[in-house]
This record gives C-alpha cells, sequence and structure tokens, in this order.
C-alpha cells in the first residue's frame, strides 16, 4: 500500500472530525475510521482534544510520527494539529518535499504495532 502524504494525513484526521470534548476527565486515545479504511487516533487531556497521536493503515502499519527524528520534515506539521481549525494553516506549510514517506523510523514499534517505512 502506497504511503499517504502529510497532506493526506492532515486531511484524514480533519475528514475524522474528532469532537473538541468528550466526557470528562477522559486520558486516552480515540480511533477515528476515515475514507480508505484508515484509522485515525487522537489524544484526550482531562476529556479535552489535545494531539494526533497516530495513525492506522487499513492492512494494519501504523505511522506513529511521535517516534521521527526531530526535524524530519512533516514531524512539526503533524505534532502542531490541535483541531480541525489547523488544518488549512498547516497544509499550506507543507512542503513539495513532504510529498510522500519514504524512510524507515528507528525504534521498536509500540506493542501490537508494526514498523512502518517513512
Amino acid at each position: 500500500m502506497p504511503h499517504p502524504s502529510i497532506s493526506d494525513l492532515l486531511r484524514m484526521v480533519h475528514a475524522a472530525n474528532p469532537p473538541g470534548v468528550v466526557e470528562p476527565g477522559a486520558f486516552d486515545a480515540r480511533a477515528f475510521i476515515v475514507a480508505g479504511g484508515w484509522t485515525v487516533w487522537v489524544l484526550y487531556d482531562g476529556g479535552a482534544l489535545d494531539c494526533i497521536d497516530h495513525f492506522t493503515s487499513p492492512d494494519g502499519e501504523e505511522i506513529d510520527f511521535w517516534r521521527w527524528p526531530e526535524g524530519l520534515e512533516g514531524r512539526d506539521l503533524l505534532l502542531a494539529w490541535r483541531g480541525k481549525e489547523d488544518t488549512n494553516r498547516l497544509l499550506a506549510l507543507a512542503s513539495p518535499a513532504q510529498s510522500a514517506l519514504r524512510r524507515r523510523m528507528p525504534g521498536p514499534p509500540r506493542a501490537g504495532a508494526v514498523s512502518t517505512d517513512v
């Protein structure tokens, strides 16, 4: 399966339309299924939307940009997303160099996760 671009990932989380607030006190990651069978995982802190946690492809491959090296193109854009209102601003910052995820990121995957080429 081809890897999505940074812009594609930002569009996915935007399409997931996660609520800004869930039940008070919730500290967890919530899954949102989007087009093409991708899953967007969003973290909630105290019931409020905090940030994107990771993405899971339809075949179970995990894209965990938190594990990418600092400074890798696109990482900061995904880290900066805090709600739908951020999507257009971050898409405008995405460069053509971020058009495809190509490098294998270092580090062991999370339990139950599959390493991903980025």
